[in-house]
């Protein structure tokens, strides 16, 4: 609806022993955000660096608990900077466009 969208965490956290696969979890940590008053650049942004900042400390803890459930050392996965990730994707992405109008 209006100003309301959905955002969808995934993370995946793998580990191995010895070359075989010991565990491997792959959580969707979801959530509906009211956003309005943003320009569109900042909405982008709310959503694809806020947004994830707020859903990721509910994922984290369930990949620790399902962990530790299925009997493994404990694990708790470092804090993952959502504003770096994105910032580092736009200046790809310029960088992309850049290159393909040189192409042109």
């Amino acid at each position: 609806g209006d100003n309301h969208y959905e955002v969808v965490l995934t993370l995946t956290v793998a580990a191995a022993n010895a070359g075989a696969t010991a565990f491997m979890i792959e959580v969707f940590q979801g959530g509906i955000f009211q956003c309005s008053g943003f320009p569109a650049d900042e909405l982008h942004r709310v959503l694809h660096a806020v947004c994830p900042n707020l859903l990721f400390p509910y994922a984290r803890e369930t990949i620790a608990s399902l962990i530790q459930k299925a009997g493994f050392p404990e694990f708790v996965l470092q804090p993952i900077n959502f504003d770096a990730l994105y910032f580092q994707s736009q200046q790809q992405q310029a960088a992309a466009q850049a290159e393909d109008a040189e192409k042109h």
